[in-house]
């Protein structure tokens, strides 16, 4: 009986040290589990508060680039309505001058001596023609290096005009005149 007894106190201390043990064991589970809640939810705060900065730095973005576009718009706008008043002020011109070379033609008495004098007119002597290009040379080396192909040709437009004022011929003498030297420029 004895040992009856005593293998039932030594089967209740077994099981007592075991129920101990599990509880211990589901303290220290619930405590890791307490723990990873609490760093899950420091990750999430940290992952929400980046989303936020990233939210207000897409939108910093897109303010920034509606901005620059916007500006981008307002230069093209400029550079188009003073290109059309460009050419708005140089069909003028060309319509003067075609006024006066209509009215100067028709005032003109029509006799062979006029006729051959309007021929030596268009046809000027080349020492003419050598002042022509060596201004437009002039000019066209004066220009800066680094400027855009759409600079240039405004540039270029700007110099015939300029050179075909000041010699008192038309932009396609001035063209003809150029092709007939092989100035490609």
């Amino acid at each position: 009986m004895k040992k009856i007894v005593l293998a039932v106190v030594l089967l209740a201390v077994l099981f007592g040290i075991v129920f101990i043990k599990t509880g211990r064991d589901q303290a220290k589970v619930d405590e890791a589990f307490q723990q990873g809640v609490a760093k899950a939810q420091l990750e999430v705060t940290a992952y929400q508060k980046r989303l936020e900065s990233l939210r207000v730095a897409g939108d910093q973005a897109r303010l920034a680039w509606s901005d620059s576009v916007r500006v981008r718009d307002s230069i093209l706008t400029h550079y188009k309505d003073s290109t059309s008043q460009i050419i708005i002020a140089q069909a003028d011109r060309i319509n003067e001058l075609q006024k006066k070379t209509r009215t100067s033609v028709k005032s003109t008495p029509k006799t062979g001596t006029t006729a051959t004098a309007v021929k030596s007119d268009t046809t000027a002597p080349p020492n003419r023609h050598a002042q022509i290009l060596a201004y437009y040379r002039n000019r066209f080396r004066e220009l800066p290096a680094d400027l855009s192909d759409y600079e240039r040709k405004a540039a270029l437009s700007e110099i015939r005009q300029e050179t075909a004022t000041k010699f008192s011929v038309t932009v396609t003498e001035l063209n003809e005149i150029r092709k007939t030297y092989k100035l490609d420029y």
